[in-house]
C-alpha cells in the first residue's frame, strides 16, 4: 500500500526535495547562546568576587 500512496503523491504533482536544514539560524542561535552565557558568567563571577548580593 505504500508503494501506491508514494505513486499517487508524484502523478498528483507533488513531488518532495530533500533540503539541508537552515545553518545559518543555527549558529546565530548559538552563537547567541555563548555571548548571553559569557555576560551572565561576568555578572556571576563579580557577585562572587564582591562577596555576593549586599543585604539593606
Amino acid at each position: 500500500m505504500a508503494l501506491n500512496d508514494e505513486a499517487s503523491s508524484e502523478t498528483d504533482g507533488e513531488v518532495h526535495e530533500s533540503h539541508e536544514p537552515p545553518r545559518g539560524a543555527l549558529l546565530i542561535t548559538c552563537g547567541y547562546l555563548v555571548l548571553i552565557c559569557a555576560l551572565w558568567l561576568q555578572v556571576y563571577l563579580q557577585l562572587i568576587s564582591n562577596g555576593g548580593v549586599p543585604r539593606p
